[in-house]
């Protein structure tokens, strides 16, 4: 959902959410889809040990969405 910004806040509702709050939130979701890549990569690796295309691609795909936050 796209959260109207008004000068480094934010209007949800009735909440006010600050341009740190509003940066918090958007790094703690990145980092939890990393995470699903990554916990997908290490049970590809179980279920696929002789074929790593299935766990790097996984790997590659989290530091991708990791990457985002330094840009």
């Amino acid at each position: 959902c796209a959260l109207p910004i008004y000068l480094n806040a934010a209007y949800e509702g009735d909440d006010l959410y600050t341009g740190d709050q509003l940066r918090k939130a958007v790094l703690d979701e990145r980092e939890a889809c990393a995470k699903v890549c990554d916990d997908k990569g290490i049970l590809n690796e179980n279920l696929y040990p002789d074929d790593p295309s299935f766990y790097i691609a996984c790997g590659e795909c989290a530091d991708e969405i990791r990457a985002r936050g330094n840009k």
